[in-house]
């Protein structure tokens, strides 16, 4: 069993062999998968006592997600079925993704591309030289108007993942004119039974309904005065209000002084007919086919109504099951959970907690879409190759030569002294004994020799103890005989060996 080998002689070996197949071998799609992420051999075993009461508490089940822990019975068919949701404005904090960047250098490629298209734009326009990464990842301050300041700023950029130029455009499209009674608008995200919110919003008659976002949520938009006007009265009819921390009404006539500039950008990009289907918040369906008419419906989207709920139904209805949230937080992820509820899908974000190490976040994420059935077995390419362990030795491992070696004629020569009544005689020197092993060749001679002497030591160490100190003889020789006694266990132990 698999805790059994985790907990025995070797078990970080094993853990280590354990973590690098898991990243190797692809998992075959009739096999049942379970998937978590460890920080160490503990952490492993712990989640392991987890997963299995989950199993034997949800034997009924053939698929479920409990505390970082994913289980499915077996892979999806995942083949056209995979969705792209990318989270907005409203969703940005500072140091997001900060954790995932240090560990996967691909990221900052995409820092660095937009990073200097921000510093020449801004060059152009004799603006101060600050790149995008300064605005996500800026230097902590301890002041609290200052952090306030960063967030404000931070809120007015367009944060951008692949179209790089048209997302900066943006951004500078919908800035506010310099006119100091221009007003920008705002936005609020209203909960509750929303079917009755449009009639509930008739007394407002500049605010619209921007964001038709799910069955229990839409986002209005309109001037900042109206916009608060609103929130205390749905606030009144037991409505949950928030105001979003956004720079414009988007999506109302409000910006409608981005849309030309904003136009002009589109016009100087050259478009290609989408690989896959890519859909539009506005119409709620997938763009044409022709490059020039995605274009064309792009130059009036940040004027329509995003249509979020209706688009996410239609994708379902087109096939689509797995559905992962990039960028930060999971506002996208909570809103297909609601308009999907009771169907067949999947909703899984890649940064779904501000709180969190974005990493740990992100390697959790990788992994339950792992046990979905994609192929993402190798989380991280970067990652340092484990060290090798050290090879721990048996404490009981003697290695065996010819010191440990005791003839049987020494052995008897050992126990005759043991049992000679310690008579102390004098020490035979090693000039007689070498002279006698020249005599008589014998090989076992130098051994007793070396019997002898330790003998002669022993006993002379006990006698040389002064009157006062002396014991009673019995006392003296049950030490030494122990003591002599060792030898003979050498041979024993070599033979277990």
């Amino acid at each position: 069993m698999l805790i059994t080998e985790l907990e025995t002689e070797g078990a970080e070996k094993r853990h280590r062999q354990l973590v690098e197949s898991s990243g190797k071998n692809p998992i075959p799609k009739t096999h049942a998968r379970l998937g978590f992420v460890t920080e160490s051999l503990e952490n492993t075993l712990e989640l392991l006592g987890q997963a299995i009461s989950t199993l034997e508490s949800k034997a009924d089940q053939a698929e479920w997600n409990v505390k970082s822990i994913a289980y499915r019975e077996k892979s999806m068919n995942t083949k056209g079925k995979v969705v792209a949701l990318f989270s907005g404005q409203g969703s940005q904090y500072m140091n997001m993704g900060k954790k995932l960047l240090f560990n996967y250098p691909v990221m900052t490629e995409s820092f660095s591309a937009l990073d200097e298209l921000f510093t020449k734009s801004n060059n152009k326009t004799k603006a101060s030289l600050e790149t995008l990464s300064e605005l996500v990842f800026p230097i902590a301050v301890f002041d609290d108007k200052k952090r306030e300041e960063q967030e404000a700023r931070l809120q007015l950029t367009e944060n951008a993942i692949d179209y790089y130029k048209l997302a900066y455009a943006r951004g500078q499209a919908m800035a506010a004119p310099d006119d100091p009674n221009f007003d920008a608008g705002s936005m609020l995200a209203v909960m509750g039974k929303v079917e009755k919110l449009e009639a509930d919003i008739t007394d407002f008659p500049e605010v619209v309904m921007a964001n038709l976002n799910s069955k229990k949520q839409v986002v209005l938009a309109g001037p900042n005065e109206a916009i608060l006007k609103a929130h205390d009265a749905l606030k009144e009819k037991k409505y949950t209000v928030v105001k979003l921390p956004v720079s414009a009404a988007f999506h109302t006539p409000l910006v409608g002084h981005a849309q030309k500039p904003f136009s002009k950008s589109i016009r100087e990009v050259k478009f290609n007919k989408a690989k896959i289907p890519v859909y539009s918040n506005a119409t709620a369906k997938a763009y044409p086919s022709s490059a020039k008419a995605i274009q064309k419906q792009l130059e009036t989207h940040i004027l329509n109504s995003v249509r979020f709920r209706e688009e996410v139904e239609n994708i379902h209805r087109d096939g689509g099951r797995i559905f992962i949230e990039f960028g930060p937080k999971n506002v996208l992820t909570k809103l297909v959970e609601n308009i999907l509820s009771g169907k067949d899908f999947s909703a899984i974000a890649l940064n779904e907690n501000p709180k969190k190490d974005s990493d740990s976040l992100f390697r959790e994420a990788m992994v339950k879409l792992c046990v979905l059935g994609l192929p993402l077995e190798v989380l991280d390419p970067y990652s340092l190759p484990a060290k090798e362990l050290p090879e721990k030795k048996s404490a009981l491992s003697v290695r065996l030569n010819g010191t440990n070696y005791v003839s049987d004629a020494t052995r008897n020569d050992f126990e005759i002294a043991l049992n000679d009544g310690f008579k102390v005689n004098n020490a035979v020197t090693s000039g007689s004994n070498s002279e006698s092993n020249s005599n008589n060749g014998n090989s076992h001679d130098s051994l007793r020799e070396g019997a002898e002497k330790m003998h002669s030591v022993e006993i002379n160490e006990v006698n040389s103890l002064s009157a006062q100190e002396k014991k009673p003889v019995t006392d003296q020789t049950s030490s030494i005989k122990y003591k002599l006694k060792l030898p003979p266990l050498v041979p024993k132990f070599a033979d277990k060996t």
